[in-house]
């Protein structure tokens, strides 16, 4: 029984270990500056997939995004997941980042229950994504009803 119980301790402590370090790669993910904001988001979607029930489809249009943008655009969209997965009981998660002559934008669409009913609900998520988006010159819109999901809409100038 004592060798069980340390097994299970060691196990226990090999996931803290793997959890605080995914972590820490979450507060500023080197990955952005190496490859990107797709590669970015792509690795928190496999972060978030390993670490809850849920799946996240990533497609990012061929963009070169400075790294203050990219930044902003990769916070809101942990903040997004994190309200997928903590508040809208959702199973899937999409991002798709695209652009157009004048505008960036992120979309994130789940499937969960809808919990950002209205522009002024939401909580702090909600109310961090604004900041990144305001902080770029953009804005996030929310499309949400009950049992239909979220779809939160950000955008930002596009470089010039």
């Amino acid at each position: 029984p004592i060798k069980s119980l340390a097994q299970q301790i060691a196990e226990l402590a090999r996931d803290s270990i793997k959890k605080t370090r995914s972590l820490a790669r979450s507060l500023y993910p080197e990955v952005l500056d190496r490859n990107g904001l797709a590669e970015a988001l792509r690795e928190l979607a496999v972060t978030v997939e390993e670490s809850f029930p849920i799946c996240c489809q990533v497609r990012v249009s061929r963009l070169k995004l400075d790294r203050g943008l990219s930044l902003h655009f990769f916070r809101i969209a942990q903040e997004a997941l994190m309200n997928a997965v903590g508040h809208a009981s959702a199973s899937r998660v999409e991002i798709e980042v695209e652009a157009d002559s004048r505008r960036i934008w992120m979309i994130i669409s789940d499937n969960g229950q809808g919990s950002l009913e209205t522009e002024d609900r939401g909580g702090p998520e909600l109310l961090n994504m604004r900041q990144h988006a305001e902080t770029l010159g953009g804005g996030v819109r929310i499309e949400s009803s009950p049992g239909q999901g979220n779809r939160i809409i950000c955008w930002a100038p596009r470089p010039l």
